[in-house]
């Protein structure tokens, strides 16, 4: 039994220390590369799915049409306001702000988050609009016209990484779990 043992040593190590909660090299990263490994396939999925006259995309064209033929101004307003929090120019002057705010902290590896998250988030987005050309829907008498692809949106990739870092920042410095669950649920 000995020489399995010495023989499979250094793999029983790495798979040790890939699964300890100790240092930074262990579970969650581990745990990290598991998560960003299912949420590339997801997203792939979707992606197939958005691509030609796949079921998804017509869904999701006609849930686009009846939002625009049902609009009241009153949610019309309600949607700019929300919309307006996942603007580029809003999460770009508010994460300037919190970067602002880390620097003056000294809290460089929660700048580097900051920086990594939502201006490599930024790039990735372009670069996959880039990647795969799909057109924004086309809708009669729209509120707005742009002419850059529509898929991924860069309104909800940004949001979710600035707000996803927020939440981070705030679940580090929660006292409890209540409040850590609070800051993730929000």
């Amino acid at each position: 039994m000995a020489e399995p043992t010495r023989r499979f040593a250094r793999s029983v190590r790495f798979l040790q220390a890939r699964l300890s909660p100790e240092g930074y090299l262990g579970l969650h990263l581990t745990v990290g590369l598991l998560v960003i490994l299912a949420a590339g396939w997801w997203f792939a999925d979707i992606a197939e799915d958005m691509s030609g006259n796949a079921a998804t995309r017509l869904f999701d064209e006609r849930v686009a049409s009846w939002f625009h033929e049902h609009a009241t101004p009153f949610l019309t307003q309600v949607m700019r306001v929300m919309t307006f929090f996942g603007s580029l120019g809003f999460v770009a002057a508010s994460s300037s702000c919190v970067a602002i705010f880390l620097i003056v902290r000294k809290r460089w590896y929660q700048l580097i988050m900051v920086a990594l998250a939502v201006g490599g988030g930024s790039l990735l987005n372009i670069l996959l609009k880039h990647f795969f050309h799909r057109q924004r829907p086309v809708l009669e008498n729209p509120l707005l016209t742009l002419t850059s692809y529509g898929f991924p949106s860069g309104h909800t990739m940004g949001s979710t990484l600035f707000y996803g870092v927020l939440a981070i920042f705030v679940a580090q410095s929660a006292g409890t779990w209540r409040w850590r669950v609070l800051a993730f649920w929000i």
